[in-house]
């Protein structure tokens, strides 16, 4: 019961927040270029810091193992998703670019990594952090090259140059050595990865203001997203550990963050890329709060199976 109520806390904490955005947006109190301005801030500055933040802690040898399988695992299901997002929205098809981003992409990091911690523990917010990490790479490859419509947008030096990427190898290297950095610094990191889930569904809320919200939530393609990604993705996960575990022992731990990483509801990213690279924004925006709000359902459901 704990677990589903900090389920519903977490997601009716989101959508208070995205209330206030779409109240902020409609009074014209943020307009669109403010709204555009926190996209690229959540993007290239709060994001990024929660990476980091996540993965700096103690080395120890089991995690670097498991860390390993969920590297590997993640990798894989990914594969599954993007297959499962290409059959699913053809490229000239309705929604075709950020149907298959939505399906790809999972909400990792502001409801997964509370959630592991409070079913997991401590391992568990590391290796959904290493899903999180191994998404990040694609999300700047195949993600922007599926908003943008441009392959130009994953070229190797944007990757490279990016923000979560160096933040990502940052927290890594920082694992490896098991260095801390100054508590001040530290603070600092902690304060900005805080502001994420905060600023990402102010976004999301002034992004919603300017669609027909009735219209969207109505529409089927929204309920297909919902079943492949907040069904399909952890079934698909599961029969793939079950699949592995005759020749590969893995933690528990890395069993249960590998399949809550992949039934997370869609990545609110979905929504800010969609607008900066204005590609269906008001698909991605509804995409992103009806999942979010089927997971209150399907999460628990999630748990349960997992527990049994």
């Amino acid at each position: 019961m704990a677990d589903t109520s900090i389920i519903i806390g977490q997601i009716a904490m989101m959508f208070m927040i995205l209330a206030l955005g779409y109240a902020l947006h409609h009074t014209g109190f943020i307009d669109d270029h403010g709204a555009s301005q926190l996209s690229d801030l959540v993007l290239y500055v709060a994001n990024p810091a929660l990476i980091a933040q996540a993965l700096m802690r103690d080395f120890d040898p089991a995690l670097l193992v498991g860390a390993g399988w969920v590297v590997l695992f993640t990798v894989v299901t990914l594969a599954i998703s993007c297959a499962l997002g290409a059959v699913a929205y053809r490229p000239n098809g309705p929604h075709g670019q950020m149907g298959r981003f939505a399906v790809t992409f999972s909400n990792a990091g502001f409801i997964g990594i509370p959630l592991a911690m409070a079913t997991v523990g401590p391992d568990g917010v590391f290796y959904i952090s290493i899903a999180n990490t191994v998404q990040t790479v694609l999300l700047w490859t195949y993600g922007a090259a599926l908003a943008s419509g441009d392959h130009s947008a994953a070229s190797p030096k944007r990757v490279l140059t990016n923000p979560a990427i160096i933040a990502m190898a940052a927290g890594f290297v920082c694992f490896l050595a098991s260095w801390q950095p100054p508590a001040v610094v530290g603070q600092a990191v902690d304060a900005l990865g805080a502001m994420n889930t905060g600023l990402v569904m102010l976004v999301l809320g002034a992004h919603l203001d300017r669609c027909d919200v009735g219209r969207i939530l109505s529409s089927t393609q929204i309920y297909k997203v919902g079943v492949l990604r907040l069904v399909a993705m952890p079934l698909l996960t599961f029969a793939v550990l079950v699949a592995a575990s005759g020749s590969v022992k893995l933690d528990a731990a890395v069993w249960a963050s590998l399949v809550l990483y992949q039934a997370m509801p869609v990545a609110t990213v979905a929504s800010l890329f969609a607008h900066k690279y204005d590609t269906d924004g008001p698909f991605s925006s509804g995409v992103v709060a009806a999942t979010t709000l089927l997971s209150a359902v399907t999460l628990p459901l999630a748990l349960t199976f997992l527990m049994a």
